[in-house]
């Protein structure tokens, strides 16, 4: 990857930070209640009652999500201080390290929010769905090119997944947990293993390709 393809890639990080960062604050803290009050993936159907708002606004994995949230308003409102405040008292409290500067759609879901990093640079799509102990972060590599994940919508990724560089996740992908995933998962595949293989359902069968850690493409291991 030369720099100009560093340079396409970074571009289309910044445009789809801009598209997802439309709704208003309110709008967003909204959509990741109603993804918790729904079950994963909203898996149930919406219910608004008291005894269940209650429930949530005690729940440790919703108030960092909402924190992350205050956080993020504020570092792009020009008062980083206050969101290097809040970013502080997140870790300290919650054991969950949500950089402000991240861009992460409505309808985050957070499980078990222990133990979770999620860098500056990363974007997130609407819908997603993050276990503990996941990291999204930065991979160094031998010609220098760095940079960090950029995930679709309704991804869920597992405990103690790890995706680091600049890396592109398909949205409806699934990352099992404990995977190390350090190249693109294609839209609607999943990622298991370390290195993480991708699992693809292609005519009704299902293939499984492994992610070569010195290639960009994908090579067939069993069909």
């Amino acid at each position: 990857m030369d720099d100009s393809d560093v340079s396409g890639v970074a571009g289309e990080q910044i445009t789809m930070k801009e598209e997802k960062s439309n709704l208003s604050l309110f709008a967003k803290i909204r959509r990741d209640a109603e993804h918790s009050l729904c079950g994963p993936l909203y898996a149930q159907p919406l219910e608004w009652n008291v005894i269940r708002v209650l429930r949530l606004l005690i729940y440790p994995n919703f108030q960092i999500t909402v924190w992350y949230r205050v956080a993020n308003y504020l570092h792009y409102k020009g008062l980083s201080w206050f969101a290097y405040f809040l970013y502080v008292y997140m870790i300290k409290a919650f054991s969950c390290d949500i950089h402000p500067m991240a861009k992460i759609g409505a309808g985050l879901r957070i499980e078990h929010c222990s133990d979770i990093v999620i860098g500056p640079d990363v974007v997130l799509g609407e819908d997603n769905m993050v276990f503990n102990g996941v990291t999204l972060g930065k991979r160094l590599r031998k010609d220098g090119v760095d940079g960090m994940p950029d995930l679709g919508d309704r991804v869920l990724i597992g405990t103690g997944a790890k995706l680091l560089g600049l890396i592109k996740i398909g949205s409806d992908a699934k990352i099992g947990a404990n995977s190390v995933v350090l190249k693109d998962v294609p839209e609607g595949c999943s990622a298991v293993g370390n290195p993480a293989r991708i699992l693809s359902s292609v005519n009704k069968s299902t293939i499984a390709v492994e992610i070569s850690p010195m290639s960009n493409t994908l090579s067939d291991v069993e069909r």
